[in-house]
């Protein structure tokens, strides 16, 4: 198998990786190891101060939200990091509650 990701930096334990082929190939990749790991899909992008409202999908789950903020991203994954939720070993969805349009309100 081609090589998917390579290894660019690792601080205080955590690997920072950049994809150099298909993402699902590298997400397969990814689940197939022994690494706990988080991979987020996120939707449409935006910025609004203090907007951190975030709805969380599993894999295999609708993902129905066309967009979310940028704050509410970076508080998930800040959350994440912090250990203050139980997502081990998940392909997540990230999406704004009530925003099952056809494409951002700001499209």
């Amino acid at each position: 198998m081609a090589l998917v990701f390579r290894r660019v930096a690792c601080h205080q334990g955590l690997i920072s990786i950049v994809w150099q082929s298909d993402r699902k190939q590298a997400a397969d990749v990814i689940a197939a190891s022994d690494l706990d790991y988080v991979l987020l899909r996120i939707t449409w992008l935006y910025n609004q101060t203090d907007n951190t409202a975030v709805t969380v999908t599993k894999k295999g789950e609708p993902f129905t939200s066309s967009q979310v903020t940028r704050q509410a991203v970076a508080q998930f994954a800040v959350n994440l990091l912090a250990g203050k939720g139980d997502d081990h070993r998940e392909t997540l969805g990230l999406g704004e509650p009530k925003t099952e349009f056809s494409k951002p309100s700001f499209y």
